[in-house]
C-alpha cells in the first residue's frame, strides 16, 4: 500500500517528476498515486523533502492469499509445428513446483494450426492446455504473440507463469511483464516455493555469476520467470494423458502484425554448438597458456567431441565465448564431460554438473571438482592427456 498524505505534502512535483512508472497523477484535489501503475521502485519515497509520501511494508501484503490467481502457466514456444526441444526442462521445473504446493499446471500456446501440437501438449501431463489458434499468427509475429499472451494471461490468472530463457523467450516475456505490470526474474537457475501462500521464490546468478540473487515478487501476479536452457533435465512424457484442451481462440481479436518477414539466414555451417554434443573436452586455467589447448583439441578430436573452457580463458582471448561453460555462457549435459585443469567453481558447475559421466584431471587433490566427478584423476594434465591419447590410439589399432 503507498498513499501521498496531503497534510505533509508540498506540492513541489519532485515525485511527479522522477516517477519512472507515471504512477503520480496531479488531480484537482493533489498528487494522487496510481496503484495499479506503481511499481512499488520508492524513488518517490526516496526524493520526497517531506516525507509525506508513506509506503507499507510489502511484506504484510503478501501475507495474504490471492485467490483470484492460481496453478503455473508455461508459455510454449514452437515453430514450424515442433515443440522448442526446451520445452521437457520447462516442465521439469514446473513439475518440481508442484511437488512443493499442489497446484494445477497449463500450457499456453498461441499460433495458426496448432491443433495437433496442442494435443500432444497434453502427453506431458499438464492438466489443461490453453489454446488461441488464429490464421496469420507466424512465428516472426512477436506484436501479436505478446499481446495476445498478455491478455489470455489477464483473464486466466495463473499465479506463476515460466519460460524458457531462449533468444524468443527473453524478447517476449519482458513485454508481456511489462503490459501486466508485473514483475519478471530472467534466466533463473532454481525455481521454490515459499511458505506462505502463492510465493514463488527465484534464484538466479548476478554480479557476472559471482554471486546468486532470490528474489520474490511479494506485490504483483503473475509472477514471471525465465528459465535458463539445459539446466534442467528434461521430463518424461506421460504414460496416460488426462488433461485437457481450452480454446480460447473466439474470445480474442488478432490484426495484423506490423512486421514483415524478410527471410531467414542460416547458421554458418560447421559451426560448433557445444549444448547438444555428447562428449565435450573442457580446459581450465591448468592448460596455463593458448598454445596449449591443441593437446585438449587432440582428445577431443579422438573421441568425437567438443572443446569447452571455463570463463577465465575467454576473458584471456584464448576461446569464443561460444565454447564457455558455467553460469554466464553456456548449459550442458553430454554424456561425458572431460574436465582438465579444472578448478570447479561453482560458476562452472552449474554449467555441467548435469553431465552423465564427469572425468576430472588436476594436480590439486582438493580442487573442488572432484567433489561431484564420477571419476578423478590427481595428476598433470600435459601427462594425462597423451596417455589417454596412447591408449586409444591402441585399442584403434587392435581394432582394425
Amino acid at each position: 500500500m503507498i498513499r501521498i498524505d496531503q497534510e505533509q505534502c508540498t506540492y513541489c512535483l519532485l515525485c511527479l517528476k522522477r516517477c519512472p512508472a507515471a504512477a503520480i497523477k496531479d488531480e484537482d484535489e493533489g498528487l494522487r498515486i496510481d496503484v495499479a501503475a506503481c511499481t512499488y521502485c520508492s524513488v518517490c519515497t526516496s526524493c520526497c523533502p517531506n516525507q509525506a509520501i508513506i509506503m507499507k511494508d510489502r511484506a504484510q501484503e503478501t501475507r495474504q492469499p490471492y485467490p483470484e490467481h492460481e496453478g503455473i502457466c508455461l508459455v510454449v514456444e514452437h515453430a514450424e509445428g515442433a515443440l522448442s526441444s526446451y520445452f521437457p526442462e520447462l516442465v521439469t521445473a514446473a513439475k518440481q513446483l508442484q511437488a512443493m504446493r499442489a497446484q494445477r499446471i497449463y500450457a499456453l500456446v498461441v499460433g495458426e494450426r496448432i491443433e495437433d501440437l496442442a494435443q500432444r501438449l497434453l502427453q506431458w501431463g499438464v492438466d489443461e492446455v490453453w489454446m488461441v489458434n488464429k490464421p496469420g499468427i507466424q512465428r516472426y509475429a512477436e506484436d501479436i504473440h505478446y499481446n495476445l499472451i498478455s491478455a489470455v494471461l489477464r483473464d486466466q490468472r495463473p499465479s506463476v507463469v515460466l519460460g524458457m530463457a531462449t533468444a524468443w523467450g527473453r524478447s517476449i516475456f519482458p513485454r508481456v511483464a511489462v503490459r501486466l505490470r508485473t514483475g519478471l526474474c530472467a534466466d533463473c537457475i532454481d525455481l521454490k516455493m515459499g511458505p506462505n501462500h502463492g510465493d514463488f521464490i527465484i534464484t538466479r546468478p548476478t554480479q557476472m555469476g559471482e554471486q546468486f540473487a532470490e528474489i520474490k515478487i511479494p506485490a504483483r501476479r503473475p509472477q514471471m520467470a525465465t528459465v535458463k536452457t539445459n539446466f534442467y533435465s528434461a521430463a518424461e512424457t506421460a504414460h496416460v494423458a488426462q488433461g485437457k484442451i481450452v480454446d480460447l481462440s473466439s474470445l480474442y481479436s488478432c490484426s495484423s502484425s506490423v512486421l514483415q518477414f524478410m527471410g531467414v539466414i542460416e547458421e554458418a555451417a560447421g559451426k560448433e554448438n557445444i549444448e547438444t554434443t555428447e562428449i565435450i573436452v573442457a580446459a581450465g586455467r591448468g592448460i596455463q597458456n593458448a598454445d596449449n589447448l591443441r593437446l585438449i583439441y587432440a582428445l577431443a578430436d579422438a573421441l568425437g567431441g567438443k572443446v569447452a573452457v571455463t570463463r577465465p580463458l575467454v576473458e584471456c582471448g584464448w576461446m569464443d565465448s561460444m565454447h564457455q561453460v558455467g553460469l554466464t555462457g553456456k548449459m550442458v549435459k553430454p554424456k561425458l564431460y572431460i574436465a582438465c585443469g579444472v578448478s570447479g567453481a561453482v560458476q562452472h558447475k552449474v554449467g555441467m554438473h548435469h553431465s552423465e559421466t564427469i572425468i576430472a584431471i588436476n594436480t590439486d587433490r582438493n580442487a573442488p571438482i572432484f567433489d561431484y566427478s564420477t571419476y578423478g584423476i590427481v595428476g598433470d594434465l600435459f601427462t594425462v592427456i597423451p596417455e589417454i591419447l596412447s591408449a586409444l590410439n591402441t585399442v584403434q589399432e587392435v581394432g582394425r
